[in-house]
């Protein structure tokens, strides 16, 4: 053997026999070669509580650190500090869907607002009807906004982003022009409105006759 190798191998009996002394004295101190915990302050949540706290808002939305507070009987910086110190879990603020972005959308809208504004400029009432879809799933709620994760990679992305494809929703529905507003139609579904509603409900019962109150003998544009 080279010096370098028979260096090494003492090092090594050394070491065993001196790790062998060490735990032969733990034993004879305290009756156990395990970690035992350390002296002072308890953790305010046992590993128990916090790994069953984990597992309930990991990958979740609509938790806030004080309700968690509230089930633990604990403050709310104590989840905030115990969860950066003890754990993974990072909240998250979720992102909404990308848009499809089309140049000749935007040319055409140019295009049509001119046409418009032509029109003003003849004596002409511009009416217009409009419609705007909000959502049930409850996602403009402050809680619903954010998320906890231990891994941004591994959560889903329905969880990720704010709005799902077929989520429940309301229409309202209202025609409006320089001299008026015309009756509110709101409607409640999962899909977009169809023409029957449309024509039916819209059209016929609110558009028409909003216009024979308001420009009956009028110029104007719809």
């Amino acid at each position: 053997m080279t010096r370098k190798e028979i260096e090494a191998l003492t090092k090594r009996v050394c070491s065993f026999y001196e790790d062998a002394a060490s735990r032969s004295k733990k034993y004879l101190v305290y009756g156990t070669t395990q970690f035992l915990p350390r002296s002072g302050r308890p953790h305010k949540l046992s590993d128990k509580k916090l790994n069953a706290t984990v597992k309930s808002i990991n990958n979740k939305t609509g938790v806030t650190q004080r309700e968690i507070a509230r089930r633990r009987k604990v403050h709310h910086s104590t989840i905030c500090r115990t969860l950066k110190r003890r754990t993974s879990i990072v909240i998250r603020e979720r992102k909404k869907a990308p848009k499809m972005d089309s140049y000749d959308q935007e040319k055409r809208a140019q295009v049509n607002c001119g046409k418009l504004y032509r029109l003003i400029l003849n004596d002409c009432d511009i009416v217009m009807d409009d419609e705007r879809y909000f959502g049930l799933s409850g996602d403009n709620v402050q809680s619903n906004q954010r998320y906890y994760t231990a891994n941004a990679l591994t959560t889903p992305t329905d969880l990720k982003y704010k709005k799902k494809k077929y989520s429940p929703k309301t229409l309202v529905w209202m025609a409006i022009s320089s001299k008026g507003v015309s009756n509110i139609y709101v409607h409640k579904s999962v899909d977009a409105i169809g023409e029957k509603i449309y024509l039916n409900e819209c059209i016929n019962k609110r558009m028409l006759p909003f216009i024979e109150k308001h420009h009956k003998n009028d110029n104007y544009v719809f």
